[in-house]
C-alpha cells in the first residue's frame, strides 16, 4: 500500500486503474480511464509473490543507473523487496519523466 501512496503523492490527479495482468493483480495510473494510457504500475504476482513497480513505456525512459529490468520492447520494472530498498528519489524522477 505504501507504493500506492508514493504514486499518489507524485500524481494526485491521475486515475488509478485496477486490473488483472495475466499472472498478477495490477494497479496502474493513467491521465485517462484507459489501460493503454497507464504510465506506471504496481503488479503483485499471484504465484511468484514478486512485486514489480513498472513503466509501461519504460524502454523509452533513460535509466542512467541501469536499475530498470526487462528486455522487451516496452515494459521496464524494478523488483520491490522493501520500502527501505526502494529508490524513491530515482523512481520519482522516472515517474515525473525526469530521468535523462
Amino acid at each position: 500500500m505504501w507504493l500506492r501512496e508514493f504514486v499518489w503523492d507524485v500524481y494526485p490527479d491521475s486515475n488509478e486503474l485496477i486490473y488483472d495482468n495475466y499472472n498478477a493483480l495490477a494497479f496502474g495510473w493513467s491521465p485517462t480511464d484507459r489501460v493503454g494510457h497507464i504510465f506506471c504500475s504496481i503488479a503483485a504476482g499471484r504465484s511468484s509473490n514478486n512485486v514489480h513497480f513498472g513503466f509501461y513505456w519504460g524502454s523509452q525512459i533513460a535509466d542512467p543507473r541501469k536499475i530498470l529490468l526487462g528486455q522487451g520492447k516496452q515494459y521496464r520494472y524494478i523488483l520491490v523487496k522493501s520500502p527501505d530498498e526502494f529508490p524513491k528519489a530515482y523512481i520519482k524522477k522516472a515517474v515525473e519523466g525526469g530521468l535523462r
